[in-house]
């Protein structure tokens, strides 16, 4: 039997211990043909795919993505596996084998696996590449669909990319594997272990590091959270890691020495399994339980995105067609009746209209994302128009006195940091009036906002007639709106009505429709990129877990047998073995789950919108996949570990 033969009957007989690894790569083979497909299709390429350059720079982001995860993944999986084969190599060494053919052979194995890999996940991605196709044109909504096309430039730079990662990943595996002695590699896994040691000092500085770490992101604001992230990232990663390489150990120990329920059933075995095994599982549930907190928080920032910003997308825009006449003496934007046309022929309900006269000055008002005041350009409006156009879009109504005034930003970031009884100074031509803002609407537009001022002040309707005394006409402006009844459906009119804008007033003009339909679309391509990143991310780390779990199969097994000569039936051992994976998939789950609250309620703050919901959402989604991987992954290893 030469090395070629070995190595390939090696991994047959090894298919268990190598499944997840080989299905982890071909699904990241698959991904990275899947997005080179669309990168790489002539249609896109040449430019025949509206808003297709923008998707195109997310997928290249996502496969740079897909390359340095692999590589991490590839590198962890072979330390793991020349880790578990000590006592195989130092047999073959025994029988003859010199260094350079047990690496010839690693070398070989790992060839033939990568190999394998490329191939299935090319075929694969050849596969559902139609299905891929026709996803990304209903997502784009384009007029002309994509048509299927086999692209060799990207099955070879698929191929060659990861064969050029694989090859280089095991070399440099190959070149860290030590010359030791034979006895030392047989003897590798016979060697007693003794009780663990858990350093107090190192636990304690897990908790103080994850408790600075997240009362920092707790307590973080727009101002600070800039300064705030890297150290708040570097202080949840050293807690992390000497959570589990000391703090759970110190844990683990003291339940350990709790002898009131240490004698129930398995306890004993369970925990002393475990207690015995978490210096050998601490890199593996460290990097998970990051893996599963950096899935958890950009599952749920992706998700918070989708909804809040379709939600506020939509809210600045007042109307399904709004805007602004700088002379509200004429109608220099577009003719109203001119719209009102093009809805008619287009079949489109008016719901209502807005055609609101207001006043321009200033005021002072805080400067986005800053602690910053300044002078900002305003418009005023009377208390009547307001409640008439606040009781059509289901708000509540106002009543003012002569020295309050309510002010409607439509940004959520130009909401005021102050307290709402304060006094401030309105400027209107030559007039100055000091008022109370007894009430706030941010993020939200009641009128126009395209205009030369974005913010609206309301002010009793006496106040505005004696403002309104010293302006002519042509000085007023004109606040504009036309809101539909299926103002979704009204994408084609939209653009209709602004190609009939006058070009130099085409900015003060908004649509809601055509912005909306944008929104969904790059919310959507981003939620269905994320997805697959998602998928690789969420298989990976199982894996990780899968292969921890195959690279102790036969200790286990050997413990097991002798567990079994002192009484300890197969049921029993079905539960040993049970608790054993409940604790590696679902402590990093729980322990990565915490990160991620925190980073939303982080989040949350920063940009004033709550995150908890769609955090809630994404967790759960993440258990429900978790539960299904684990009860997979406990079947499988019982079955190999029982039979």
């Amino acid at each position: 039997m030469n090395i070629s033969t070995l190595a390939r009957r090696n991994v047959i007989g090894h298919l268990q211990r190598y499944l997840a690894y080989f299905l982890s790569c071909s699904f990241a083979v698959t991904i990275y043909f899947a997005y080179a497909t669309f990168t790489l299709h002539p249609e896109v390429v040449n430019g025949s795919i509206p808003a297709a350059d923008i998707v195109r720079i997310g997928m290249i982001a996502a496969q740079l993505i897909i390359v340095v995860f692999s590589i991490f993944f590839i590198a962890y999986s072979n330390s793991a596996f020349l880790q578990v084969r000590e006592k195989e190599f130092g047999l073959l060494s025994l029988f003859g084998m010199t260094n350079n053919q047990l690496r010839k052979l690693i070398y070989l194995e790992q060839t033939i696996l990568s190999l394998a890999a490329i191939v299935a996940g090319i075929g694969f991605g050849l596969l559902f590449s139609k299905l891929f196709l026709m996803l990304m044109n209903f997502l784009l909504a384009v007029e002309t669909p994509m048509q299927f096309q086999i692209i060799p430039r990207a099955i070879i730079e698929t191929g060659l990319l990861f064969l050029i990662l694989f090859q280089a990943l095991t070399f440099f595996g190959l070149f860290r594997l030590k010359n030791r002695r034979i006895i030392d590699l047989i003897r590798a896994k016979k060697k007693p272990k003794p009780m663990p040691i858990a350093s107090k000092w190192l636990t304690v500085l897990s908790i103080t590091t994850l408790a600075l770490g997240y009362t920092l992101a707790a307590t973080a604001n727009l101002f600070s959270a800039f300064f705030l992230v890297i150290p708040i990232v570097i202080l949840v990663m050293i807690g992390t890691y000497f959570l589990f390489t000391q703090g759970m150990l110190a844990l683990f120990k003291r339940l350990y020495a709790n002898k009131n329920n240490l004698f129930r059933g398995t306890t004993l075995l369970t925990r002393t399994n475990i207690l015995f095994r978490l210096k050998d599982h601490a890199r593996m549930l460290f990097l998970t339980s990051i893996i599963s907190a950096v899935l958890l928080t950009a599952g749920g920032i992706v998700f918070m995105f989708f909804q809040t910003f379709i939600d506020q997308g939509t809210k600045i825009v007042p109307q399904a067609i709004a805007w602004v006449e700088e002379d509200a003496n004429q109608f220099q934007v577009i003719d109203p009746y001119a719209v009102e046309e093009t809805f008619a022929l287009s079949n489109q309900k008016i719901e209502y209209t807005v055609n609101t006269l207001a006043l321009p000055g200033q005021m002072s008002l805080p400067v986005p994302y800053s602690n910053l005041v300044q002078d900002t350009d305003i418009m005023i409006v009377s208390q009547s128009e307001f409640n008439r156009v606040a009781q059509q879009k289901g708000l509540d109504t106002i009543s003012l006195n002569t020295d309050e005034i309510l002010l409607n930003t439509p940004f959520s970031t130009m909401a005021t940091v102050h307290d709402d009884d304060r006094t401030e100074t309105l400027h209107v031509k030559e007039q100055e009036l000091s008022v109370h803002i007894v009430s706030e609407i941010f993020g939200e537009a009641l009128f126009s906002s395209a205009g030369p001022a974005s913010s609206i002040i309301v002010v009793r309707d006496s106040v505005y007639e004696t403002l309104a005394a010293s302006f002519s006409e042509s000085d007023k402006m004109r606040l504009m709106g036309y809101e539909l009844e299926n103002w979704k459906d009204a994408v084609d009119v939209s653009n209709e009505i602004k190609e009939q804008v006058n070009p130099a007033f085409a900015y003060s003009i908004q649509t809601r429709a055509p912005e909306y339909q944008m929104l969904i679309q790059a919310s959507a391509l981003t939620i269905f990129i994320g997805v697959f990143i998602s998928l690789l991310f969420f298989i990976v780390q199982g894996s990780m877990i899968y292969l921890k779990l195959f690279t102790e199969i036969e200790d286990t097994k050997q413990q097991l047998r002798s567990l079994h000569r002192i009484g300890i039936t197969k049921e029993e051992s079905a539960r040993i073995i049970n608790r054993q994976v409940q604790f590696l998939f679902f402590v990093p789950f729980v322990v990565g789950s915490i990160h991620a609250a925190f980073a939303y309620a982080m989040l949350g703050s920063i940009l004033s919108i709550q995150l908890w919901g769609s955090g809630v959402l994404v967790i759960s989604i993440y258990f429900v996949f978790q539960v299904f991987y684990y009860l997979l992954t406990k079947y499988v290893y019982q079955r190999a570990v029982l039979a």
